[in-house]
């Protein structure tokens, strides 16, 4: 999930509302497509046939982009492409792609936060980890800003060139949400006019 969340006005007490949503989830890999299964009472609960994964029984695993245009190198984990998918969509939602092109006045990238928690970080990558070992692993041998849990923070903020604070909470189930708290603090502080917020979690891995 991600949200872009801005103040109403120049003021630091004013109103922090949410301007965007994008979302890829169990139900769907847009927006419009979850909300419409949730209204029509369906369920992302479904048997996978993914190696190794089968034997978990019913999961809510979240279905994969039909387009190609978020796949990432194969050195990365897919909980990457969740969050510069929907990233992207909730950047569209909010009229900031172009990024400014439909706000009332111009903005300043170094005002624009982004706050963004993996949940559990890239587990795939763990997971080759511990399968392979330290020495074996061609994992081991890249132990860059995609590996770790601010991967996604960071990997959004250079795409978008989004110069404001960069931060990468991580609080298990509830990640999403402190993101957007700590969102809206920033703004009220007067720290940023605008945030990305949101999460992402890719933990079905054997």
């Amino acid at each position: 999930m991600m949200d872009s969340v801005r103040s109403q006005s120049e003021s630091a007490d004013s109103a922090v509302v949410v301007t965007g949503i994008g979302l890829w989830t169990g139900l769907g890999t847009d927006r419009e497509t979850t909300w419409e299964a949730v209204k029509a009472g369906r369920t992302a609960l479904r048997t996978l046939d993914a190696p190794g994964l089968s034997a978990l029984g019913p999961c809510a695993g979240a279905p994969r982009a039909e387009d190609g245009k978020y796949r990432i190198e194969e050195h990365h984990d897919p909980v990457l492409a969740l969050v510069t998918r929907t990233a992207h969509e909730a950047l569209l939602d909010a009229g900031l792609l172009p990024l400014g092109s439909h706000l009332a006045r111009p903005f300043d990238p170094e005002h624009v936060a982004t706050v963004l928690g993996l949940s559990k970080g890239c587990l795939r990558q763990l997971s080759r980890l511990a399968q392979f070992g330290i020495e074996d692993s061609p994992e081991a041998q890249r132990w860059d800003r995609w590996f770790w849990p601010n991967a996604g923070a960071s990997r959004i903020a250079a795409l978008h060139d989004l110069r404001g604070p960069c931060l990468a909470p991580i609080a298990a189930c509830a990640t999403g949400l402190v993101a957007a708290l700590q969102a809206a603090d920033l703004i009220r502080r007067g720290v940023c006019d605008i945030a990305l917020a949101g999460a992402g979690d890719a933990s079905l891995e054997p």
